[in-house]
């Protein structure tokens, strides 16, 4: 008669196994119940891994038993005991020591095939493992595949909507290292130390990171870029852009640059290449010598929508000179591009200059290499172009006195005005 099995997940019995003529195991008994944590201890060659080796079939016993999960697995070749669910990770010996934490996850689940259920596998992992010190929240993007890391960069910076050249990559293998020079020479490229210790002091070194100062949406980088993510895939799904605008249900702020976001309007002259129509720089001290004086306007914009608060997204700083409103800064994030805020921002500047007086509305766009989706704003707002100077620039108009940039009719718009808040429903 069989003797009745007590609870266990895992079972070893009087097991034996040598290499060649050496003994490494010898009537070994181990039980593992369900939800246990084991740690084997013990000097070497007391047959710490050569019990994981027996367990994972890579070691065949002489005899003896292991029982897993009620069955008998002794004699079953590796692959067959890894599919019925026992994983042997020899992490200690760094046997994928380029493998990322997800990477090795991922091929710890190579034998699945239910791909979605392994992602959130994994981000149970990350969510949890008392040791992760990265969370989910702590990442923009995540691109894990076997693909080149050349081609992960290089979606990372799409999907985020970022330059190349304002990507650094860090890695501890010479081989990707050289890979990414070769193939991405405008990413920054940091070979790490094999010393983990060290990887701060080498990240730190040539001042990739360095910044004078933090704004709030610097602090909320991760945040921004996953609300970014879930209104492209809201824009993927609609039917019509009509329908995405009026679905993101938009609101957008228009308020005088104050001590609290000074720093925040100095930043975006100082960093936004794509969408700024003069790429001109100013400091802290330039925004408040502009904000001093009467003739000129400065404004930031700020733009929620249903997946939160995208923060300060655009900037515009315009001078009154005589009855022209000349357009000195105009810029606007990258993510927030192609949702026609934008327009908006003309068609304030068009109100308010009106109200000031201003018969005419002017703006000059300065082509630089990375600013060609700005190039187009005022032709295609109705505005009228001058003659091409030698540098390229080119000086554009709209008269105030024969119509106006309309407001888009999806955005609920507030403008502030000396802390006083008029609320605009455009049409």
């Amino acid at each position: 008669m069989a003797r009745p099995e007590s609870p266990a997940l895992l079972r070893l019995e009087n097991l034996h196994a040598s290499y060649g003529p050496i003994a490494a195991l010898r009537g070994l008994d181990l039980v593992v119940a369900p939800g246990e944590l084991v740690c084997l201890i013990g000097a070497n060659g007391a047959g710490k891994t050569s019990t994981l080796r027996a367990i994972s079939g890579l070691l065949p016993p002489a005899c003896g038993r292991i029982v897993f999960d009620g069955r008998e697995i002794q004699g079953d070749v590796p692959a067959a005991i890894l599919k019925a669910g026992i994983a042997h990770c020899p992490e200690g010996r760094r046997v994928f020591p380029y493998l990322t934490v997800d990477e090795n996850l991922a091929m710890g689940a190579y034998v699945r095939r239910d791909r979605s259920a392994i992602a959130a596998d994994v981000d149970e992992v990350f969510e949890k493992h008392q040791f992760m010190v990265l969370r989910p929240t702590h990442f923009s993007e995540m691109q894990v595949g076997w693909q080149s890391k050349s081609v992960s960069i290089t979606e990372i910076a799409r999907r985020l909507n970022i330059g190349l050249e304002h990507v650094v990559f860090a890695d501890d293998n010479p081989f990707e290292c050289e890979q990414v020079r070769e193939s991405l020479p405008m990413v920054t490229v940091v070979q790490l130390p094999s010393e983990p210790e060290a990887y701060v002091a080498a990240l730190s070194r040539d001042g990739w990171f360095d910044s004078l100062a933090v704004s709030e949406e610097d602090r909320r980088r991760g945040d921004l870029y996953r609300q970014r993510d879930a209104a492209e895939t809201l824009r993927a799904a609609s039917g019509n852009l009509e329908d995405f605008y009026k679905e993101l249900e938009m609101e957008l702020t228009i308020a005088p640059v104050d001590r609290k976001s000074l720093g925040r309007a100095a930043q975006l002259t100082q960093k936004t290449n794509q969408f700024n129509v003069t790429t001109r720089r100013y400091t802290d001290a330039d925004v408040l010598k502009a904000i001093g004086s009467p003739d000129w306007i400065v404004r930031t914009v700020t733009v929620r929508d249903r997946f939160g608060d995208n923060g300060v997204v655009g900037l515009m700083m315009a001078r009154l000179s005589g009855a022209e409103l000349e357009i000195d800064t105009f810029l606007l994030s990258c993510r927030v591009i192609g949702r026609t805020v934008e327009t908006a921002m003309l068609a304030y500047l068009c109100d308010e200059g009106r109200r000031r007086g201003a018969t005419s509305l002017a703006g000059l766009i300065v082509p630089t290499a990375k600013n060609v989706p700005v190039r187009d704003l005022f032709e295609r707002h109705g505005f009228a172009g001058e003659t091409e100077q030698g540098d390229g620039s080119r000086k554009w108009t709209r008269d105030l006195q024969t119509g106006v940039v309309a407001w888009p009719q999806w955005f609920r718009v507030s403008v502030l005005e000396d802390a006083q808040a008029t609320i605009a429903q455009p049409g």
